[in-house]
């Protein structure tokens, strides 16, 4: 578990400077994790392919839809590699809940997250009113980006502390 605790710290961090979290940094963990499930025989392996394929099939929508990045899915993958069932769905509960509360704080505090929530919310009043999507959707601004890396670590360390 240390492993997983420690490639969460620098996918954290990556995320963080370079708003990415490579390839190189989640392979070689969830190629780790896959072995550690295979020496604890094939039925643990199999449970393991199933739930991370499950992550993927889960986020990957919110992936094409830009809800999430590519990363962020790769990184709720890398958890399923090493994190039993129940932990697993606790621990992606409180990332969502933990980024959510971040997502709060940032439209409060920062003025351009607030002109984007705002111009966001008449994108959607306009087409609820017209019933047709335009092409003059906002653009997504670095302000409104929250990294979900961050809040994957913190809940991770807390579900493998036992405070959850």
């Amino acid at each position: 578990m240390e492993l997983l605790i420690g490639i969460l710290i620098v996918a954290a961090f990556m995320d963080m400077r370079h708003y990415k979290i490579p390839n190189w940094c989640i392979a070689p963990g969830m190629a780790a994790g896959l072995f550690l499930s295979w020496q604890q025989g094939a039925e643990v392996l199999l449970v393991v392919l199933v739930q991370t394929a499950l992550i993927f099939a889960v986020f990957y929508p919110f992936y094409l839809m830009g809800g999430i990045g590519a990363g962020d899915v790769k990184l709720f993958m890398l958890l399923g590699c090493y994190l039993e069932q129940h932990k697993l769905m606790v621990c992606i509960g409180i990332a969502m809940m933990l980024a959510g509360a971040a997502a709060l704080v940032r439209i409060i505090c920062s003025k351009e997250c607030r002109q984007h929530v705002k111009e966001v919310l008449c994108y959607v009043y306009k087409m609820l009113r017209t019933g047709a999507m335009t092409n003059d959707m906002p653009l997504k601004s670095r302000a409104a980006v929250i990294r979900l890396a961050v809040p994957v670590l913190c809940s991770t360390l807390l579900c493998m502390g036992g405070v959850l």
